[in-house]
């Protein structure tokens, strides 16, 4: 086999991987999540931590999720031993969703939601959103219910 002729294979076995990458990821949902843990001061990138928690923001709707579509968010907190402490979803029709999350006392946490505009979405829907500021999409109050040592929805 000439050296050309390696090249052509090799040429068309990437072309073949790139496609079938292409493929995939049109078929993959949008996601971003945000990460956070107790206690306070402890971080979720290091091993301090005692539980960790993620807020999960989902679409399976074309295009960025910056855009305006309906989101699927999926909140949980777990331990070292993976044991699930909070597992709770929710669906919100919104642009970028960004959580602000309150978690000073264990037997209390608040996760806020807001909707927030992205500078390089330059639909009409984000612009006013930069403009006017973030929305206030939801407030969740969870509380810790010893006798099933999970955390339910205190709202």
């Amino acid at each position: 086999m000439t050296n050309k002729a390696v090249k052509c294979i090799l040429i068309v076995l990437l072309i073949l991987i790139i496609l079938s990458v292409g493929i995939a990821g049109c078929n993959e949902k949008m996601y971003s999540f945000h990460s956070f843990s107790y206690p306070p001061n402890s971080m979720p990138h290091e091993d301090n931590w005692e539980y960790l928690g993620k807020v999960v923001v989902s679409s399976k709707e074309k295009g960025p999720l910056t855009q305006k579509s309906e989101k699927n968010v999926k909140i949980t907190i777990v331990d070292k031993n993976k044991n699930v402490y909070l597992s709770d979803e929710l669906k919100i029709i919104s642009a970028y969703i960004e959580p602000s999350i309150t978690w000073y006392n264990f037997e209390k946490i608040q996760i806020i939601l807001f909707e927030v505009g992205n500078e390089f979405s330059k639909d009409a829907y984000n612009q006013n959103l930069i403009k006017k500021g973030p929305n206030r999409l939801e407030s969740l109050k969870y509380a810790y219910d010893p006798e099933i040592k999970k955390f339910k929805r205190a709202d």
